[in-house]
């Protein structure tokens, strides 16, 4: 009984420490999304979407910004005008939180786990642009 009063706090303070990031930096992130043509003067009215493996968001008349899920894969964005005649596309990868590294040291593999399930440990660049290119498939209807 008294391994298991010592053992029992010890094992709850280190699930405490190893999910830090989820409290300091939330699961959730607000980014900018922008569109750029070619000749890069600003593409309005674009309409995007946003995803990554924690789901779904959209944005219309870039720029414009969404609160999305964090997560700790990349974030695709698709986008095209209104009348669909320019489109663009491009990834964006997250990137480790300083938070993290404190987890990894505290938390251990346990620490590291939770933040990459839950994304809070990650995030992604504050303003994303993409950039528009002509839709070829109807220039050849």
């Amino acid at each position: 009984m008294k391994k298991l009063r010592i053992l029992l706090p010890s094992c709850l303070l280190v699930i405490f420490l190893s999910s830090c990031a989820s409290i300091v930096s939330g699961r959730n992130q607000t980014v900018s999304v922008a569109t750029i043509n070619m000749d890069n003067s600003s593409a309005t009215q674009a309409n995007c979407k946003l995803t990554n493996a924690k789901g779904e968001w959209y944005v219309s008349s870039t720029p414009a910004s969404v609160l999305i899920r964090k997560g700790y894969g990349d974030l695709s964005i698709d986008c095209s005008d209104n009348n669909k005649s320019f489109k663009g596309s491009k990834t964006f990868k997250s990137e480790h939180e300083g938070i993290v590294w404190g987890n990894i040291l505290l938390g251990g593999l346990i620490g590291w786990a939770i933040d990459a399930g839950t994304g809070s440990g990650f995030s992604y660049p504050q303003t994303m642009n993409v950039e528009m290119a002509k839709n070829i498939a109807l220039d050849k209807k």
